[in-house]
């Protein structure tokens, strides 16, 4: 797994990723978690 360069400080993608995580855990969707995986994917390239 490569490491993102980090464009944001790292307390604003830890903020994120919370928030993130706290609406998939309260939705659990699949489709919200494929959103994401898709998303974070997008950062990392």
């Amino acid at each position: 797994m490569r490491l993102p360069i980090l464009v944001c400080p790292v307390s604003e993608i830890i903020e994120k990723r919370r928030r993130e995580a706290d609406r998939i855990s309260s939705s659990c969707d699949v489709e919200t978690v494929r959103m994401l995986l898709g998303y974070t994917r997008a950062i990392a390239i």
